[in-house]
């Protein structure tokens, strides 16, 4: 297959936002209040009979696009029931072309409900990736990056093993540096992000990510810890 090369991420900011640490702290020190629409409640309902049923680890793929990366983890841990979440109906529509396997269940829903409803009910995370999230490159929208989002305590308190993957360095930085103000891992030392060699993609974004030779940057940290 070929693929058109995909462009490098530009953008005005060439470091962690000046502001990181105080938008990311003040976070922590507040409850997100913003209301959950009934939809999102009622498309989370049926989740939770799901995982109920399958009673297994939960592993969560956040922003699955067209599931591919939830099917491979399937795959990967046949023991934990996998959750993709996409909110575009149209990336999950034009995805796989072949049954699910019983342990995937794909759910139309935004991110941000879902994971606070998981927090309501007090779900743990076995695992959760996050693989290349919209990097929002403008500095004036550094609020929409995950880990400097209202939501992002909550993505910690979920717990479990975060994976996080980028093909932009910045977000990387900043993405590591508030899970060490969030005193997450396992030690005392600060969480750092690795530049990764892949032999296969994940996700079609990863797959044109290394068909155009861009560097790819993973985030691990054990949250709860």
């Amino acid at each position: 297959m070929d693929f058109e090369p995909s462009p490098q991420i530009e953008s005005s900011q060439n470091a962690p936002h000046p502001r990181l640490d105080e938008i990311v702290r003040r976070h922590l020190c507040t409850e997100y209040q913003e209301n959950i629409p009934a939809y999102a409640q009622q498309s989370f309902s049926a989740v939770q009979q799901w995982v109920n049923a399958q009673a297994k680890p939960i592993i969560l793929d956040s922003g699955c696009g067209t599931g591919e990366s939830s099917v491979i983890l399937a795959g990967r841990y046949p023991h934990c029931s996998v959750i993709g979440i996409d909110k575009s109906a149209h990336r999950l529509g034009r995805g796989l072309d072949q049954p699910l396997p019983d342990n995937v269940l794909l759910v139309r829903n935004d991110c941000i409900h879902v994971w606070r409803l998981m927090h309501q009910q007090q779900w743990k995370i076995e695992r959760h990736y996050i693989l290349y999230p919209n990097p929002w490159p403008k500095p004036g929208h550094v609020q929409r990056r995950w880990h400097a989002h209202a939501v992002f305590p909550v993505l910690i308190k979920l717990g479990g093993q975060l994976i996080m993957r980028t093909n932009w360095a910045i977000y990387a930085q900043e993405f590591a540096r508030a899970l060490t103000l969030g005193h997450c891992g396992n030690s005392s030392r600060s969480c750092q992000p690795q530049r990764i060699d892949l032999s296969a993609a994940m996700t079609a974004h990863e797959r044109k990510y290394l068909h155009s030779g861009h560097t790819v940057y993973e985030v691990q940290s054990v949250l709860g810890t």
